[in-house]
């Protein structure tokens, strides 16, 4: 990661617009990285089949909980 910075940072003498457009480069990269990381994550969950039944949470809270019977006396 930090040879990435020295890489960006050797190319600032080609920018003629000044400090400003060197900081719009910086966040392009920035933000390049951070979408390339969303993109793997969705890519995972997708692989993972982490959307796979999406049917059964919407419905789940529609059933009723079964009761436990916490009576603690003996039946014999």
């Amino acid at each position: 990661m930090l040879n990435c910075f020295s890489i960006v940072l050797s190319l600032k003498p080609f920018f003629i617009q000044g400090d400003s457009m060197f900081a719009l480069f910086i966040l392009i990269i920035i933000s390049l990285i951070i979408a390339i990381g969303f993109l793997i994550s969705f890519l995972w969950a997708v692989k993972t089949n982490q959307f796979e039944d999406d049917y059964t949470p919407s419905v789940r809270i529609l059933f009723e909980d079964e009761t436990i019977n916490t009576d603690k006396t003996n039946t014999n």
